[in-house]
């Protein structure tokens, strides 16, 4: 009986446990809520960074959007001493020349919105001469994207610009690729980029602003690390302007330079035979140019190294006859220099500019504004080439060689390099540039 006594006792105490456990079971629930509050508030403010750090770039990208377009604008409409800004109409959209406001030096403020919200804003200094006697405007744009702001500004040089940008290809319209030859260098259009063929884009494929972006339909390819980031603004081609006197050596044509199997009538060059033409002046304006035999049309100045320009005219200069350049057979067209600035090909109006033939690549720089460039033969261009719309549909291609840099356009306005920079984000100034 006693035995039995204890074991009762014992099962009394241990019956008298089965609450200590709920006091460990609260603590740790309240570790694990603690943990866990501590971690969501981790995350939040990761969170709160991650949007920032976005809102940043897109503060950023819609201020730069802002310095695109005025220099975009800027150089569509060259403003005048007596008309320095740019007005643009809110209901229409339409481009206008204007003053400054009233007793200011600075463009009034001009205010836009992007996708997605995003907004930016930008004003344009009066011009102003830099210690090293160049003409230049400052342009300062702020950008802002959910609540964050930031300003950048840019330097420009007024006056002359490199007439192709650091481009081998300009396309006003779209740029087709549906050949084998492709592009060696950065090529640019304010619409689309095809690359329907097996050639590609050896560097940057800019297309013109979204919705314009790279279309792939074949083997082409970006290549050599090249982007295809849409561009934020498109670019404008410069009429071309003949300058007195571009015509002083058209008097040599088949005189002091003899045709054979060549012909120069009202202006116009055919080479129709095996004999080549060899053209030993600097400046000409033309009627057209006609390649359909075996010979080559060949420019070597008397004076060696030095430019050649040739301008193309329009039909309405030339008694409503066709111009522009067509290329068919399989003479080539070339140039006594390896440097594509000695040769200089400047078409005024819109007739077509055509290689078809099986001729071999020319040193050159091609500027045809208003005309379409097809290269659908087997020759090629190794400087640059910008048209209305430019088509590679042969063998041949272009390769751009930087020489062309030193042929300047007309511009009224071009990006100084290296003066971008950002500026604090507000400034409490009536200057815009203040703190930039």
């Amino acid at each position: 009986m006693r035995c039995f006594g204890l074991i009762g006792r014992a099962r009394e105490v241990l019956g008298g446990e089965r609450g200590s456990i709920v006091p460990t079971v609260i603590g740790v629930l309240a570790l694990t809520l603690l943990i866990g509050g501590v971690g969501m508030q981790q995350a939040g403010s990761a969170n709160d960074s991650a949007n920032r750090d976005r809102g940043v770039k897109r503060a950023i990208a819609a201020a730069e959007a802002g310095i695109d377009v005025a220099v975009y604008r800027m150089q569509k409409l060259k403003p005048t001493d007596s008309q320095p800004c740019v007005l643009r109409n809110v209901t229409t959209g339409a481009l206008s020349l204007t003053g400054y406001p009233a007793g200011q030096t600075w463009c009034a403020l001009v205010d836009e919105t992007l996708g997605g919200g995003d907004t930016f804003e930008y004003r344009v200094s009066a011009p102003f001469t830099g210690s090293d006697g160049k003409s230049r405007r400052t342009v300062v744009s702020s950008g802002l994207s959910g609540g964050v702001r930031r300003r950048v500004a840019l330097s420009t040089l007024t006056g002359a610009s490199p007439l192709f940008a650091g481009f081998g290809v300009s396309s006003g319209e779209q740029f087709d690729i549906s050949g084998f030859g492709g592009v060696t260098g950065n090529a640019r259009s304010n619409k689309d980029i095809y690359l329907s063929g097996t050639g590609g884009v050896c560097g940057n494929a800019v297309p013109g602003p979204t919705p314009y972006k790279v279309r792939l339909g074949g083997f082409g390819q970006i290549t050599c690390g090249g982007s295809s980031t849409s561009a934020v603004a498109p670019f404008a081609l410069d009429p071309v302007v003949i300058p007195a006197g571009a015509d002083s050596d058209n008097y040599r044509v088949c005189t002091l330079d003899p045709c054979s199997g060549a012909s120069f009538v009202n202006r116009k060059v055919k080479v129709s035979g095996s004999t080549p033409l060899v053209l030993r002046g600097n400046n000409y304006v033309f009627c057209g140019i006609l390649l359909d035999g075996s010979g080559n049309l060949r420019f070597e100045p008397l004076v060696a190294g030095s430019p050649v320009r040739v301008y193309i005219d329009t039909p309405a200069n030339c008694g409503g006859a066709a111009t522009g350049m067509t290329l068919s057979g399989s003479g080539a067209f070339e140039s006594a220099s390896t440097d594509p600035t000695k040769l200089q090909i400047y078409v005024v109006g819109s007739d077509p500019v055509q290689f078809s033939g099986s001729g071999g690549a020319v040193a050159a720089a091609i500027y045809a504004p208003l005309a379409n460039i097809v290269l659908s033969g087997s020759g090629g261009v190794k400087g640059a080439i910008a048209g209305k719309k430019v088509t590679l549909s042969g063998s041949g291609g272009l390769t751009y060689d930087s020489a062309v840099s030193q042929i300047l356009g007309s511009g009224s306005l071009a990006r100084e390099q290296g003066s971008f920079r950002e500026c604090a984000a507000t400034t409490p100034s009536a200057t815009p540039d203040n703190r930039c």
